[in-house]
């Protein structure tokens, strides 16, 4: 069983050392991207059967270009018994002025998730997007959702432009742009 391993701003360099060691080390590591946010916050008006991708792209843009990352679990397994766990805790987040929804905000607290510790002890999640750019990570992820993978990518970009990104205008700028960094995925 893969133990997790939080991390906060005091421990951010030890434990990014000793996961960009083990990463290293697996010639064709399996990754697993999870993103803990604060809910969606636009909902489309019909099911989401019934959308064009096109519409399900703008759901997507309009909440991932208001909502920030809370927690961002990182799982790299080499395939066999070895698997590394971090457990990234976010400072983006302030639920005092930023867009959530009530019930996403409860399940995360249930859930042990302390908000005010994150903002306080958390990362920016520039730190997160450089380590994994440093580690040769970026494009191959084995799981990661639409979400997760928009939430990288503001922050990813967020490294240089060094403001708080938005999506794309359409899914095919979007598109073109993702294929910089994971060519197979989304």
């Amino acid at each position: 069983m893969a133990v997790l391993h939080p991390v906060e701003i005091q421990n951010f360099y030890i434990k990014s050392a000793s996961f960009f060691q083990f990463s290293r080390s697996c010639r064709s590591p399996f990754i697993f991207f999870d993103t803990k946010f604060p809910g969606c916050i636009f909902r489309a008006s019909k099911h989401h059967r019934q959308l064009s991708l096109a519409k399900h792209y703008f759901v997507l843009k309009f909440n991932a270009d208001d909502i920030r990352p809370i927690l961002v679990s990182l799982t790299v397994s080499d395939g066999g018994t070895s698997t590394a766990t971090l457990q990234f805790k976010l400072r983006d987040f302030d639920l005092r002025c930023h867009s959530h929804a009530l019930g996403s905000i409860a399940l995360l607290k249930s859930s042990g998730i302390n908000l005010t510790r994150n903002q306080q002890l958390g990362i920016p999640s520039t730190w997160l997007a450089h380590l994994l750019l440093d580690a040769g990570l970026v494009g191959d992820f084995s799981k990661a959702t639409c979400y997760d993978f928009a939430i990288l990518f503001k922050a990813l970009f967020q490294l240089t432009t060094k403001t708080w990104v938005r999506l794309s205008k359409t899914m095919e700028e979007f598109m073109a742009l993702k294929k910089c960094f994971w060519w197979s995925h989304l």
